[in-house]
């Protein structure tokens, strides 16, 4: 595990700091997305003041690779019980999800709560964890100080499982027992309220980065740098970091880079990071393609990308290309997603729609291109960027968000 420094400064001014508070969460714990959004915020509040508790069956991604730094974990015990498994009355451990959760957050709450300290219970990613978050209010004894409960929905829960448990995902986004509902943009707001149109008023707060992280190099001679990751010095290289579930489209990112190759006078390579997928290798006669695996630590690569490319066909944020961007790396994405409207401000970028024809005329294409055949462009573009989400999501900016919802 590698320790890194806090998100936020250690001199913010003591009316900024969150002292006094409990926060209380519970959300995914994997590689990518809502559970490394959900870390860098509970991140925050830690650097800031509160006492924060992260609760759950796993330790998260971000955590066992980068460090708790301050956030302490609760690992919730599995129920033991014949009565659980293959063939059994109830069939496995993730079953309970909700109660188990549910409970160990209560228990946390009456052990950790004091007089005069304000307590907030947090679900990131509506189902299970927004339901478990939303069951603990009622197994708090009067005697606990009344929490406000917190919930996020994400993505994927109010566009695959919201419409499948439509009632279920309606009584959460409208329980008036809920203080504050709060997801990533207004784009994704619109979306959920379109979908389940009784919903509650929802705040907007982009997730913050981890800046220390997610930095430019200090240095734009990229050569050192490929050739200690068995790069090419002289490509042109794409790179491409997501969970790579089918919305993502890979097999996009990698006709689209295949065609670049095609057409570009210096070698192209795609260094896909994440989960392995069947990428058709054997159709790309001019790319070439790097599968990393899941990494924890994808900035190595961002500071020998010359692009990062996202063909996304819907995104609630999309936070690696928020990644890519912080690192100076220009991003070539469909506009669909969350932070399309950031690419656009900055300059940091080119937007495509998901529905144009892929082909040699292809503007992601032309615009690749126009990348390779310039480094000062590609610089230019990416500082651009850079410049841009440093300013909109560092902990500095997002925690006065996050501070006023407390207040």
């Amino acid at each position: 595990m590698r320790e890194l420094p806090h998100n936020v400064a250690t001199h913010q001014s003591t009316e900024c700091r969150l002292d006094g508070h409990l926060i209380m969460a519970c959300g995914p714990y994997g590689f990518q997305g809502a559970s490394q959004i959900m870390c860098n915020a509970l991140w925050l509040f830690a650097a800031l003041g509160a006492e924060t508790v992260y609760v759950g069956h796993h330790v998260p991604f971000a955590f066992e690779h980068f460090g708790a730094r301050g956030v302490k974990i609760c690992v919730a015990p599995p129920v033991r019980s014949a009565a659980i498994g293959q063939g059994a009355a109830v069939a496995s451990h993730d079953v309970l999800s909700v109660p188990v959760i549910g409970e160990c957050i209560a228990r946390e709450i009456m052990n950790r709560s004091t007089p005069g300290k304000k307590i907030v219970i947090w679900g990131h990613y509506l189902l299970p964890y927004g339901a478990a978050a939303a069951s603990v209010p009622k197994l708090l004894p009067q005697s606990v100080v009344r929490p406000q409960l917190w919930l996020t929905p994400t993505g994927s829960d109010i566009w695959e499982i919201g419409p499948q448990l439509a009632r279920t995902t309606e009584m959460l986004l409208s329980g008036p027992e809920v203080s504050r509902l709060i997801t990533y943009t207004h784009q994704f707001a619109d979306e959920i309220r379109a979908q389940f149109p009784t919903v509650q008023e929802i705040e907007c707060i982009l997730p913050c980065l981890d800046l220390h992280r997610f930095s430019p190099p200090t240095e734009w001679d990229p050569v050192p740098r490929r050739l200690a990751l068995g790069i090419s010095p002289d490509s042109f290289v794409i790179t491409s970091h997501s969970n790579m579930r089918p919305v993502k489209r890979p097999e996009d990112v990698i006709a689209i880079a295949d065609t670049c190759a095609k057409l570009c006078e210096r070698p192209v390579t795609l260094v896909m990071i994440g989960p392995r997928t069947e990428t058709q290798r054997g159709r790309c006669a001019n790319l070439t393609v790097v599968e990393t695996g899941v990494l924890p630590d994808v900035v190595p690569y961002l500071h020998i990308s010359d692009a990062e490319l996202n063909c996304s066909t819907h995104d609630s944020f999309n936070l690696s290309l928020a990644e890519a961007m912080a690192c100076g790396v220009p991003c070539v994405s469909t506009d669909v997603v969350g932070i399309s409207k950031e690419i656009g401000a900055s300059g940091g970028g080119h937007l495509f729609s998901p529905t144009e024809p892929l082909g040699e005329d292809h503007s992601a294409v032309n615009f690749l291109l126009g990348l390779a055949r310039s480094n000062k462009k590609r610089r230019d573009i990416g500082c651009k960027g850079s410049l841009h989400i440093r300013e909109i999501l560092s902990p500095e900016a997002i925690g006065k968000h996050y501070r006023s919802l407390l207040e």
